[in-house]
This record gives structure tokens, sequence and C-alpha cells, in this order.
């Protein structure tokens, strides 16, 4: 099996339809994937919903958690009862382009990549949508660190963050211990960087494949709380203490947490400068 798409949803009975979907209408044989879904106690008829499309559809799996333990959790758990060669973290209630997923096989069959990177478009509650700009050419044959680095030189940083607008190799993924933090918002920009700065073989495709929709629920629109200020702060530590001893592996260096003088660091022989 190629790709399991893992779908975490709680209380999201207004998008799922949609979203199964935007899978199940790709015209692919459904033996090549599989979608597992994990009801993270969900209080309306998104089990109900759920259910349905289970009766229709074989490849689709069900899980849920006894109490409510958010989107990392919910991925996490996913992750353990995925069986494809590679992994699609998706959100409920967004929805994957048309006519995607055998662009998406051919790429993978030929790159193999740990990371395989594609472009999102945003929608909005109007049904507007903004694609954005993306670079016009495939990428290929580097590591994740070289690819962050071309990314925040060209400008296109926005792009990697996003759980969404990637597959990652399961074995790579399981290789390196790589989960997400439980209980928190924006769980998933800590596990992509330290997924592209652990992967040794990155793709990146000019493809739309994802559509990102901005509710009134999303994390980067609603109502900041105590609880988002806190785990904003916790979020910029752990993206920090990350990229600090995850750049002191890869440059061989001893490099201070907080240097005594504001310095930039470089390494010579890969150019790149912390």
């Amino acid at each position: 099996m190629k790709i399991s798409i893992i779908i975490p949803f709680y209380n999201s009975e207004e998008y799922l339809e949609r979203t199964f979907r935007s899978i199940y209408e790709q015209n692919v044989d459904e033996s090549n994937f599989e979608v597992i879904c994990i009801n993270d106690c969900s209080k309306d008829s998104s089990l109900q919903i759920v259910n349905d499309f289970q009766k229709k559809y074989s490849n689709l799996h069900l899980f849920s958690h006894i109490e409510n333990k958010k989107q990392g959790a919910a991925r996490n758990l996913g992750l353990t009862k995925a069986k494809g060669e590679f992994i699609w973290f998706v959100d409920a209630d967004d929805f994957i382009e048309d006519e995607v997923l055998n662009k998406l096989f051919l790429k993978l069959d030929e790159y193999s990549p740990d990371i395989l990177q594609f472009n999102a478009t945003k929608v909005y509650q109007d049904q507007t949508k903004d694609v954005g700009q993306f670079w016009d050419e495939e990428i290929f044959g580097i590591s994740g660190i070289e690819y962050l680095e071309f990314e925040m030189n060209e400008k296109y940083a926005n792009r990697i963050v996003a759980v969404w607008s990637k597959l990652f190799k399961k074995d790579f993924l399981i290789d390196n211990n790589l989960l997400f933090k439980e209980g928190v918002f924006w769980e998933d920009v800590l596990f992509t960087l330290n997924a592209f700065i652990k992967a040794n073989s990155i793709a990146y495709i000019p493809l739309n494949a994802y559509n990102y929709v901005l509710t009134q629920v999303s994390d980067m629109r609603s109502r900041y709380d105590g609880r988002k200020i806190a785990d904003s702060i916790r979020f910029c530590i752990d993206v920090a203490l990350a990229v600090h001893q995850n750049i002191a592996v890869y440059s061989g260096e001893t490099v201070p947490l907080i240097p005594e003088q504001t310095v930039p660091v470089k390494n010579a022989e890969n150019g790149i400068q912390i």
C-alpha cells in the first residue's frame, strides 16, 4: 500500500463529507491507499458521517480516543495504525485537490524521498481561493537542511511549516522517532522542522494538491487565550532548542544556545548560518 491518509476529527460534521469525497473521487484503486480516522471524542454527528462512509469503503478505518487529547495525540495514534509506505496528515476541515493522488504516486515511485513537498491553496469562508506564489520547478536530491535553506533564501518559508502539504515516508518517521507533541497548539510546526532537519532526501513538486480551509476555529485565526499564549512561548523555546541541538550535530561544532557575543556562526562547508 502506497499512502495512509490520517484524519483526526473533533466536531467536524460541517466539513467531513467534503473531505471524504475529495479523497474517494480521485479515480484511484482503493488498494493503493487507506484512510485512518481518529475520533477525538466528537460530540456532534461527525462519528455518524464516518460510519456511513465506512459502509461504502473498506479501506476507511476508525479509531477513537476515550478522552479528548487534541490533534497531536490523534495523529500519533494514526501513525501507529498506518500500513502505507507514506503518510499524509489531512485535517478534517480541509480537502485535497481533484486528480492528484495518481500524480503523487508517480512522484513517490520516481524519487522515494523521506519527505515529498507540494503546495496548498488557502480557501476562505466565502469560497474564494488564494493559490499563493510557489517555485515552479521540481527539486530533488537534496537533504532536509539544504531544502530549508533554499526555502528561506527564496522567501517560500511559509510553506514548510504545515504538515498537510507533505508526504512523509513512514519508515523515516519511525526510525527517527518523529512524533507530535501532544496536548498543545501548533504541534505540527515543530514536528515538521524536526523532520526536515533529520531528512536525508527531499523532493519538491510544483503541484497544488491540498486545500487549506480558513475556518473560524483554525489555530491561526481563533482568539488568543491564556492557553494559546503559554503554548506560543513553549513553541518558541522548543523550536530554538530543536534548531540548536540539530545544527550543532550537523555542523560538528559545539554552539552555545545563547552565545556570549552576537556573532553569526557559519559552517564553511555547507554555508548554513545561524
